[in-house]
């Protein structure tokens, strides 16, 4: 499906305040709330929105940590690649899992409350993923950034 200028405004306004009324996009990209309404379904239809969320504030929630961990694998045969991503699918601590190119063949992003409960992580969970060949992990010391998954 290809995006006007208008779908992407939408997009936009929605990945910025997704609680934002039909009324007040149509306001903001000069449409009536029919056609708002109608473009807003179309892009659900089409899988281009595929659901809504809600940002958290992780400091008013208590102490978290991200960790990033950058993982290599020992067999890169396709049943091995998706056994260990079906077992990632499954670890509520991880957030995001991206197959990458480079030194290593996965990159995840951790949250967890400290590094206590990262060892424990370590050691109870992950640890006995049986085709790990390495990882090395990373953690944040501050966010920067924040934002949308992707720029329209």
């Amino acid at each position: 499906m290809e995006l006007d200028e208008t779908d992407r405004k939408i997009i936009r306004l929605l990945q910025s305040d997704a609680k934002m009324s039909v009324k007040e996009i149509g306001e903001k990209v000069n449409l009536s709330t029919t056609p708002v309404f109608q473009r807003i379904k179309r892009l659900e239809k089409t899988g281009i929105i595929q659901g809504y969320s809600v940002k958290l504030n992780a400091e008013k929630i208590g102490p978290r940590t991200l960790v990033f961990m950058e993982v290599n694998l020992k067999i890169h045969k396709q049943s091995e690649l998706e056994e260990f991503e079906s077992t990632i699918k499954r670890m509520d601590e991880v957030l995001a899992c991206y197959h990458i190119t480079g030194k290593f063949d996965y990159l995840l992003k951790i949250a967890i409350k400290d590094m206590s409960e990262y060892r424990q992580f370590i050691m109870d969970k992950f640890s006995k993923i049986k085709n790990i060949d390495s990882l090395t992990s990373s953690i944040t010391l501050k966010e920067i950034k924040r934002d949308k998954d992707v720029v329209v």
